[in-house]
């Protein structure tokens, strides 16, 4: 099944927003991503900060032909390891480990 998305947003963080990409707090007065998803008949709202929204159509033309299903923070963390010299993957990481101690 495939995710659909319902609405799109551009709120500003009031620091208590997690990114579900990398994991890390959007800091309070940081535009963000946020959508409105539904997927295996749940809705759910996914939440980007910046520096992953802005890295989400190459996570997601690397993950293809799932880019149907939706992205996921696995995705995220495995297109990170593989384009391990890619500054944005560097900063993921970064990012990612920081909200995994």
């Amino acid at each position: 099944m495939s995710a659909r998305k319902l609405k799109s947003a551009t709120p500003v963080s009031r620091g208590k927003v997690r990114c579900n990409c990398c994991g890390a707090v959007i800091d309070k007065g940081i535009v963000y991503q946020r959508d409105t998803v539904v997927f295996d008949d749940a809705i759910y709202d996914w939440s980007s900060c910046p520096p992953c929204d802005e890295m989400t159509e190459d996570v997601a033309a690397w993950c293809s032909p799932l880019w149907g299903e939706g992205v996921s923070a696995e995705d995220f963390l495995e297109w990170a390891y593989e384009h391990a010299n890619d500054p944005r993957a560097i900063d993921f990481l970064k990012r990612h480990k920081e909200t995994s101690l």
